[in-house]
């Protein structure tokens, strides 16, 4: 961590230290959406995960148009986790959805880091999942990497609803409703693997 010290700074005698290298980096990162490596407690006692923490330049609130979960992936705090230009994405289309519809976005998954998807994963895989049963234990076959983990997907119980409402390209999205194992509840930045 790089601290530069400066002489005669506003408001003190002598010399003050600021620690600009990670200020920048943090605020430049969150910008663009990318990784800025910051850890926080995700509350579930399940220990630290690291986030995207894009900003939301659409000036519309998340809370207006989404129902977040009340814990684990789906809470608002790992939705402000995903990255700048999805996040918008889909805002901007939860917006649309509810102004047709009348009705919120329920958020069940947002920004899962690569421990929840292990755990996700074994979940699955312990309660009987594998190549011929791609939906076990309440769970559609979770992927070993998961865009979740990189900040451009959510899981909502709306999926196929939201689909067949509003056209989810139109905001470079894509519903996982037409995968060959469709996943119904996601929806990803459409350009992503």
């Amino acid at each position: 961590m790089a601290c530069w010290r400066v002489a005669g700074a506003p408001g003190g005698v002598g010399e003050v230290y600021f620690n600009h290298g990670r200020y920048a980096i943090d605020v430049l990162a969150a910008a663009v959406g990318a990784p800025v490596g910051s850890s926080k407690s995700d509350g579930t006692g399940q220990g630290v995960y690291d986030g995207f923490y894009g900003e939301n330049t659409t000036g519309i609130d998340p809370s207006e148009v989404f129902i977040f979960s009340t814990s684990g992936t789906g809470t608002r705090e790992r939705f402000d986790q995903l990255q700048g230009s999805f996040k918008d994405a889909i805002i901007k289309a939860a917006k649309e959805y509810k102004d047709k519809t009348g009705s919120k976005v329920r958020v069940t998954s947002a920004f899962r880091s690569q421990a929840d998807q292990d755990l996700l994963y074994q979940r699955w895989i312990d309660a009987g999942g594998g190549p011929d049963k791609p939906k076990a234990g309440g769970i559609i076959t979770p992927a070993k990497n998961s865009n979740h983990s990189q900040g451009i997907a959510i899981d909502s119980s709306e999926g196929a609803q939201i689909n067949r409402t509003i056209d989810l390209a139109k905001y470079g999205l894509l519903w996982g409703g037409i995968w060959s194992r469709p996943d119904p509840v996601h929806i990803q930045l459409k350009n992503s693997p």
